[in-house]
Parts: C-alpha cells; structure tokens; sequence
C-alpha cells in the first residue's frame, strides 16, 4: 500500500503517524496558509488547518473526538506562528459548533473536494460491480471505493455507508452465482457439508483429510492423493463451471480451510454454497497439481536409483573387458601361434561376450534397470491415470495405454508397434514378453513425465497443467489487439528488425573484446577465454569508523522493539490484517505470528516466550497470514519506505537487482524437501530478490535442485516497484530460453557462469566475426528458427507480462522437455544470441564485471541475515503445502526487511543531522544488514505502550549517543 493512500478513509488517529506522513499530509501550501491566517483567533486557525491537512489526508471531513496527536499539533502550529495546545481534539478547539461545522464546509473548498451528485455515485455503482468480478471480499471493495473518491476528489463516504453499499452488491452478486451453482438440483451445500464432516477414520473428518498434504515422499503417499482426487470427482468437483477468477476462487476456498468442519453448517446461503463450491473445486485443483509434483518427483528418485545401478553395472563389465585386451594382448605377444591357432584362442576369449547381451552404455543400462523396477513404475502409473489426462489426436501416450490395457498376463502383445522412439526399440522386441511389457511400463512413465512438462498433455481439472491456450491470453484477444500487445514489449514490428537490433549490441560487444585481446587485457588460449582477476576496489580506510560510529549510535536492542518501531513507520500490522489492530493483544498474537512462520519457532515455542499469548491463538493467526496472501504487499510496504529514504540513493538507484536462493534447513518427513548437494541434508529453498538499495523486493518458496531460471524472472516482474533494468543471477538462474524471454519482457538476465572459460558466443552461420574470435565462435544459430516461432513467442511474452501466466510456468513448460516446438526453438535462438552480447561486455567491460560480482555479493552477505533469524529446521507440521511454503518464505522475507528498514531508518536519521561530517560517500560502502545489535533470540516482550509514549522510549536516543561520540 503506497503511502498516500494507506490513510484514505480513516475517522480517526487509529495508528501512530511516521515522520514521512506528517511530512505529506501536514505541511501547509502558502495558498493555504493565507486562507487559514484570515481566520479570527488561534484555535479557530489551528482548527481550520487540521481540517484542511484531514480532508487531504483521509478524503473526510470528520474526525473522531480522540485526541490530536501532540506532534502533528506541533507540526501545523509551527508554520502559523501558534503556540502549541497541551491537549486537543478536533472538537474541542471550538466554542461554537457553527464554526465547526462552517470550517469543515470551507477546508472541503480549500482542498478541492466536493460531495458526490446522483451522476457519481452511478459511476461509482458501476465500478463497484466491475471490481465484484474479480474478487468479492468486503475490506478490498471497501478500499477500492474510497480510493475510487478520494482519486475523483469526492468526500469519501463514511466506513458504515461504504460497507453497506458493498454488501448490497456482494448479496446480489452471490445469490445468482449461487443459483447458477445448484441449478435445478435444489441446495448443493447440504449434501457438500454431509460429505465433509463424515468421518473417514476416528478423530479424522474428510474435509481434514482433504487439507492434509502428502506426510512424505512415497508411493503409497501417491496413492492416497490419487484417491482424494477421484472422491472430489465422484461428487462433481471437475463439473463446476464458476464464473470467478482463480484468485478469488483461491481466496474463498482459503476462508472455508480455516474453520473446523464442525463449524460449516454455520455460514449462511447464498455464501455456503459459493465458498463450499470454490473449496471443493480449490482442493482438486490443488491435489492434482501436488499428485503430479509428487508423481515426477517419485520418478526422478527411481530414475536416479536406476541409473545409479547402471553405472556399477558398467563398472562391472570393465574387469572382463580389461581381461579380454590382456588376453589379446598375450596372444600379440606369441609369435609362436600359428593363423589358425591364434584365430581359435580369438574365438575362445569372444565366446563369452558373444553369448551375452550385455548394455553397451549407460543410458542403455539406466533403461534395463528401469525394467527391473518395473512394480513401483506400475504403481505410479495407476495412481497416475487417476488423473485423467486429456490426450489429443495422435499422441503416442493414447496408444501407450491402449496396449497396457490389452496386455494378458503383464505380458506385451506379439508385434506390438514401438511408441517410444529408437531408444526403447531394442527392449520392446525382447523374446521375453514379460520383460517387453515392463520396459513399456517404464516408457510409459517417462513419457507420462514428459509430456506433462512439455505442455502437450493437459489435465482439465489442473491449474499447472491446463491447456496451454488457458495459460495465455485467448487466441481471439490476441488475434484483435497483437499489435497493441506486441508494443507493450517492444517497438519493432518484425523478428527481423528485432534480431538486428541485438547483433547491433552484439556488433560492438565483439568490437570491444577485439581491442582488449590486442592490449592483451584478454586472451584466447586453445580455444578458451582467459580473463584477469578483477582488481579490488579502493576503499576509504575512514569507511570503517564511520560504520563503528554508525553501530555505536545504534546501540543494543530487542527484536521486539525493532518490529514495533517499524510498524509504527510502515503501518505493517495494518497491511497484514487488512485493518487497524482491533486491540493490543490482537497486535501482540500478529508479531508473534510473524515471528513463528519466519523463523524456526513453533506456536509453543512462542507461547514460552511471549508473556499473554496462547499457542493456539498464534496457530490460527498463522493460518490467517498464509491464507490472506498479505505478506508480499507488507513486504512491498517495508520496501517502499526504504527505497525512499534518503540513505537509500547511496546504495544504488533501484534498477538493479540480485537473484538467489537461500536453503531453509527440513525434516526428511517433509515430501517436499530435498537433499543439500553440499551438506548432504533435507532442506527447501526460498528465493528472494534484492535490490541495489539493500530491500528485499520479491520472495518466493521454491523446491531445491529445481531450475530457478523462471524464478529468477518472475521475481524481476511481479514485484512492486520501479522497472528492474538488470538482474545479476548465478548459473542455476539462467536457461537460454530465459535469457530470451527476459529480454522481451524488458530486463537483461547477467549471469555468473560456471566453466565460464569454456562459454562459446552463438552466432549465425552468416555472422561476420574477427578472425581473433574464431577459436570462441559457435555458428549454430538458425534465423528460421526464431521466424517460426516468433508469434507464439510473443504471445508467451505478452501473456507473462500481462499476468496471464508466470513466469515460472512459461519457463518449466519450455524446457528441455520441449525440444522441437517452434516456440522453444526460437526462445532458445534468441537466449543464445542475447547471451553471446552479455559474454562481451562481460569479457570486455571489467566495470561491468564487477558489477554483476558486487550484486551477487550482496544477496550473498544477506543471507547471513536471513540464517540468524531462521537458523533451525522448518517443523514437521509446516511446509507440507505450497500456502504454508509460501507464508514461510514470505515471513522470513518480512522479519529480514524489518531489520534492514529500521537500521536503514537510523542510518538515515543520522546521515541528516546538521552536526554529522562524515563522507556522504561512506554510506555507499555500509550495508544496513548488521544484526549484532540486535537480540533476535531470548523472552520476548512487545511494549505498545512504550511507543505511545516517546519519551520513555528512547526516541531521543539519536542525539545523546552523537552527542556523546562527538
């Protein structure tokens, strides 16, 4: 939420205003301070000006008879030459209620707002009924429409008119949608709550069962998530046809999780039969896409168990074929043997490698292993067809199952046509038909994998796995209006005028890495690069007292404090509720909450620490976080405040960016968990994007040994803020497709390559290329490639940006998997060509180098951040699903920008005192990730009333530590 519309619509000082928002909406215009010094009387001008700066600040003429906040009274009194009242409210500053009333008529016309006529409030109806399209909850509505005024400058109605307007609407809107739900079958929502309570075993009801995420990673784990989506089908959970975004179907479902089954019965119509209807439909949509992550991850472990086994296999033949050369070799050796003896001793060594059918690779061998696992592939492949693929004309996967199905005795038919390709054509031949049929079983599975990945298999009843048109924008849209789209990403017109444009770049990358091999700053040893060592940068020896100076004013504190204060200047507890905190306690049991998803706390846990707070009221307030999604905008609040503190300009200007991922220590029951290819334990992954200003700016949850290419770009795209201009990323955040798509969407992806001696730039085979150059030249580039493809590129392109799809999802659906396809092709063109114009500002340009180093270096040191707030494993209980993964994430995210935006903040208080001389250039050198201050650990205690108070808060702190250094 930007600040100048956090506080449209208030009636009152509900939360403690920041230094920023007194500098916004109570600073006085001369205009204005002519009209108020007209006025008769002090009061009567103090009066007159809160009700300007109010009007400005809230869109309302009213206030609540609270008192006025002595440090806006201080504020405004200041610019009128007024002395300063020691108690007011706005009512009390006048005698005479006519001049109440006159005051707030005039501040209105001052301000330049006015009531809303017939005319607006049609306006404003229609709007609203645009926006219940798209979602229906009421504190959205209610915002938007205040918004919607306050834009318009119309007097923003009060909270009880604003939300009896919206409710109107929501109850017209719910009771047709609901009566399109049941049809003519009567109520659906009775026969639904009768189906969920039932118990399925003792102490467990099926909707609990439903919620529950796979307990590991097993086939019988499978098998039981393929049993909860064939029930949701039995009762007509793929039937449903509801006419709301998957955002607000995703939004309702999550309110009906979090109440106990019991309670159903107590939501009333029409709103029991739209979120029980959104639950069931959520809940097979989310199963399926967790059987299917659940299924290829099954696939991958018995693949690499079987490939495992094929390389000791081929170990194995080693000893019998280095027998054979030494026999050979004996033979050689005897001159002594005759033609015919030597060719029988030839014979005899042979006979035993003839006789047996032995793997000649490893592939090959990974293939008969896969055979010989054939009763957990069968496994997997029942719980697969559960899923009920939607196979199109043709696909190999149709007859595949087709012949499994006419299989007798798990034996493959005589004949039976080879669907696989030349790689399986050896073992589907096979004399023994019971091993054909396993190998079939084997490719079936890999194929089912494949296919899924690929995008040319779809479940209708998936959100991940949808056709492919259901994740861009309709083919009729997109026919109408590509012109509009296609210049939404770029202003060339054609492929051609594009690809020309990036060999310009690449044109002069090559010419500057030309003249650094001729002043020998570069060379080109057996065809491979060698780069010199970057020089250190210089750096002031007076930046390392100017940060103990900067510490020392810090001084020690509590994490708690630290959370408090920086809610008191963002207004985060207000961003995650979605409303003021309806009591102290309400905020304590939020920052608790906060403190258990981000960190390696439990509920119990907290509850030890937290004096006042149960466990069970910090579990719910847990499940109301992941469920709300508010996480990522509290995040952007954080970011946002920060990015526009002074101190921030220092760090960077915004445009730049790093990527990483960041491993979150696991149990090994977590299914979702993977193994750390460094310290061989369970672990999940977070991946954060951080902006030269030091703000984490984008998170997300993502499984370890999983590409982060997409991740990289959807991070650089969603979040909130201004364009990103270069994202610098390590080797695992990066594919060449995209690098292409990064590129169309507007930003450069600048990877640190590994084995980056080795790289090749691509070229096309009619590229003119320096002689110098040719050793590290690849011309394997094809111009037809991207022609073909380019259409259906720019539609992935435009449906990214656009929100249609992630970018995560464009990226997995266009991997390996999907070699061949024409839209794969010419991304894949494009990424090469795009990298090859990184790789020379990279080799020609250290400036540019060291850049990209000092970037990654950054979200590296963040890191150690982020592993002292959460520096345990992540509890057996939570990140079984992709909600709890995601509120985790985005916790640890929020609790890393608290830090940085409080010393951010103090930096800031510092750097713009009149008495500090130190270099404004040292900011540059001083990141605001110190935590050393900082108690993160220990008994918690959250004092609210020591921040309404800011003389017993220390808030004076600032002056006296300068004071005492100085």
């Amino acid at each position: 939420m930007i600040l100048e519309e956090a506080r449209i619509g208030e009636a009152a000082f509900s939360s403690p205003l920041s230094d920023l928002e007194i500098d916004v909406f109570f600073t006085l215009s001369p205009d204005e301070v002519g009209v108020i010094c007209d006025r008769r009387g002090d009061l009567n001008r103090l009066g007159l000006a809160l009700h300007l700066c109010i009007v400005k600040m809230t869109g309302r003429a009213e206030l609540s008879a609270k008192l006025v906040p002595h440090v806006v009274l201080t504020r405004i009194a200041g610019q009128l030459g007024l002395s300063v009242p020691d108690l007011a409210s706005l009512r009390s500053l006048y005698q005479d209620r006519t001049t109440l009333f006159r005051h707030r008529k005039l501040a209105i016309d001052v301000a330049g707002f006015r009531e809303a006529g017939a005319g607006a409030r049609s306006g404003l109806l229609q709007y609203l009924r645009q926006e219940i399209l798209s979602t229906t909850a009421p504190d959205v509505l209610a915002s938007k429409i205040a918004r919607w005024l306050h834009t318009r400058q119309y007097i923003v109605f009060s909270g009880r008119d604003i939300r009896g307007l919206v409710r109107r609407e929501i109850d017209q809107r719910n009771k047709k949608l609901a009566a399109s739900i049941n049809g003519k079958g009567g109520s659906q929502s009775a026969h639904w709550i009768e189906v969920l309570t039932a118990e399925i075993e003792p102490a467990l009801s099926r909707f609990d069962w439903f919620l529950a995420g796979p307990s590991r990673k097993s086939i019988p784990a499978l098998e039981v998530q393929s049993a909860k989506i064939a029930y949701l089908r039995q009762i007509g959970a793929d039937n449903l046809s509801l006419d709301l975004p998957d955002a607000e179907v995703t939004r309702l479902a999550r309110r009906v999780s979090l109440r106990k089954a019991s309670n159903l019965e107590r939501i009333t119509e029409p709103q029991r039969t739209i979120e029980l209807a959104c639950f069931i439909q959520h809940r097979l949509e989310v199963l399926t896409d967790g059987a299917i992550d659940l299924f290829n991850h099954l696939v991958n472990d018995i693949v690499r168990r079987a490939r495992d086994r094929a390389i000791r296999s081929v170990a194995r033949q080693v000893s019998p074929l280095q027998a054979l050369i030494g026999g050979i070799d004996d033979l050689v050796q005897n001159e002594a043997l005759s033609g015919e003896e030597l060719r029988a001793n030839l014979v005899a060594l042979l006979k035993p490698f003839r006789s047996e059918r032995r793997p000649i690779t490893r592939a090959m061998a990974t293939r008969q292993e896969l055979a010989v696992a054939s009763n957990e592939l069968s496994r997997l492949l029942k719980a697969a067809s559960e899923l009920k693929f939607d196979l199109p004309e043709n696909h190999p996967l149709a007859e595949a199952f087709a012949a499994l199905e006419t299989a007798a005795d798990k034996e493959l038919p005589t004949g039976q046509a080879n669907v696989f390709g030349r790689p399986w054509e050896g073992f589907m031949v096979d004399e023994d038909r019971a091993v054909a049929h396993r190998s079939w079983v084997a490719a079936t599975v890999l194929l089912i994998k494949r296919s899924l990945r690929n995008g040319s298999v779809s479940i209708p009843h998936s959100r991940d796995h949808r056709d492919l048109d259901k994740h861009l924008i309709p083919r009729k849209l997109w026919e109408a209006d590509k012109g509009r789209f296609r210049r939404n990403l770029m202003p060339q017109k054609s492929s051609e005028a594009y690809v020309a444009r990036i060999e310009a770049a690449l044109e002069a990358g090559v010419d500057q890495v030309v003249l650094n091999l001729k002043d020998d700053t570069l060379r080109i040893v057996d065809g491979r690069i060698s780069l010199p060592k970057l020089v250190k940068s210089e750096v002031d020896d007076d930046v390392e007292t100017t940060r103990r100076q900067l510490l020392a004013l810090l001084g020690p504190i509590q994490f708690s404090d630290v959370i408090i204060e920086v809610d008191s200047l963002t207004g985060m507890s207000r961003t995650l509720l979605g409303r003021p905190p309806a009591s102290d306690r309400e905020q304590i049991v939020l920052y608790a909450a906060i403190l258990a998803l981000g960190s390696d706390l439990t509920p119990a846990d907290i509850e030890r620490m937290v004096a006042g707070v149960s466990a069970d009221s910090v579990g719910q307030m847990m499940r109301k976080l992941e469920a709300s999604g508010r996480l990522r905008e509290a995040n952007d609040a954080l970011a946002t405040f920060t990015a526009k503190l002074d101190v921030a300009k220092s760090w960077g200007g915004g445009i730049t960016a790093s990527a990483d991922m960041m491993r979150l220590d696991a149990t090994r029951t977590l299914w979702s968990a993977r193994a750390d290819p460094r310290r061989k334990t369970p672990a999940m992954g977070t991946y954060a994007h951080l902006s030269d200003q030091w703000t984490l700016i984008h998170d997300q949850p993502l499984v370890l040994n999983q590409r982060q290419a997409g991740a990289a770009l959807e991070g650089a795209l969603r979040h909130d803020g201004g364009s990103l201009e270069k994202v610098a990323v390590d080797t695992h955040g990066v594919t060449h497709f995209s690098m292409g798509l990064g590129k169309l969407l507007g930003f450069d992806i600048c990877p640190r390559l590994a084995r980056l001696a080795d790289r090749k730039l691509y070229v096309f085979k009619d590229t003119k290329v320096p002689e110098p150059l040719e050793p590290i030249v690849s011309r394997t580039l094809l111009r037809r490639a991207i022609a073909l493809g380019w259409d259906g590129l720019l539609r992935l392109a435009a449906s990214t940006q656009g929100g249609w799809c992630s970018a995560v999802w464009a990226v997995e659906r266009h991997s390996s998997a999907s070699i061949g396809m024409p839209v794969y092709n010419a991304g894949e063109a494009l990424g090469k060509l795009q990298r090859s114009v990184f790789l020379c500002d990279y080799f020609g340009r250290p400036a540019f180098r060291q850049e990209i180093q000092r970037l990654l270096s950054q979200i590296e040191s963040m890191h150690v951040l982020q592993r002292a707030i959460h520096n345990g494993p992540i509890s057996p209980r939570r990140g079984r699903t992709r909600e709890q993964m995601t509120a985790i994430s985005g916790a640890l995210t929020l609790l890393t920008n608290v830090v940085i935006a409080w010393n951010a903040h103090r930096y800031d208080q510092a750097i713009r005192r009149s008495d500090w001389d130190r270099s404004q250039d040292h900011m540059r050198h001083i990141a605001p990730i110190a935590h050393a201050h900082i108690n993160l650990k220990g008994t918690i205690t959250f004092d609210l009333e020591r921040r309404r108070n800011p003389g017993k808060n220390g808030e004076n702190k600032t002056q006296g530590a300068v004071n005492h250094m100085r």
